[in-house]
């Protein structure tokens, strides 16, 4: 997490630093991010980077912070009614907002998504694994809540439907681009919202839900 020197700059020195830092690690897995690269955006010593934080490791937890906390903001609404009416129909505005998220913020979009694909490594441990078990752990909670609601059958096996829903979200927003032919990665370099597309989003989270629906049956 960042030191106090990174808390107590000027808040446009701050949203510099964040904003070299999204592009960086958006465009590129942790790997091939390179806070050389970042700091000659910036016109700052190397140095100034661990002043603010203690490793490359904890900048891009922080950063990670900030994605799934605006994605949060993003689908807050749709989480609060978990567990009411339908799952299908509450799935379906779920992937929705998802994508409405990523159109709006490719960087953000882009830096989950690297998190999703990391390799295991020494430095990271298995945070692709870690990220997927939580995912399928708040889908756990949320079939569990629907099943005491009694929209969900109580026969259902939760655990095994949130382990595929898990893998379905991770690629949902992956098919939406290569079927609408979106460079989501042109759009993180370039820092620009994709417009335009909120209603070939809502048909696209619509038709996915009705292909998940029997699996909830």
């Amino acid at each position: 997490m960042p030191k106090s020197t990174f808390l107590n700059l000027r808040p446009e020195k701050r949203e510099a630093f964040i904003t070299a830092a999204l592009y960086e690690f958006a465009t590129n897995n942790f790997q091939n991010a390179s806070i050389t690269n970042m700091v000659k955006v910036l016109g700052i010593a190397k140095g100034s980077v661990y002043q603010y934080f203690e490793h490359k490791k904890d900048l891009y937890e922080y950063l990670i912070e900030l994605a799934t906390s605006e994605k949060l903001r993003y689908t807050k609404k749709v989480i609060k009614k978990a567990g009411e009416g339908d799952f299908v129909k509450w799935l379906k505005k779920m992937m929705f907002q998802s994508l409405l998220f990523e159109l709006e913020n490719p960087r953000y979009g882009c830096l989950l998504n690297n998190v999703s694909q990391e390799r295991h490594s020494i430095e990271l441990g298995n945070l692709a694994q870690r990220n997927r078990l939580e995912t399928q752990k708040f889908f756990t909670q949320i079939l569990q809540l629907h099943q005491k609601n009694g929209s969900l059958a109580k026969s259902i096996d939760v655990d095994n439907r949130a382990m595929i829903l898990t893998h379905i979200m991770f690629g949902f927003t992956e098919g939406f681009y290569a079927m609408n032919d979106v460079d989501i990665l042109m759009h993180a370099s370039e820092n620009t919202a994709i417009s335009g597309m909120e209603d070939v989003a809502k048909k696209f989270a619509k038709a996915q839900s009705e292909v998940i629906s029997p699996m909830f049956q």
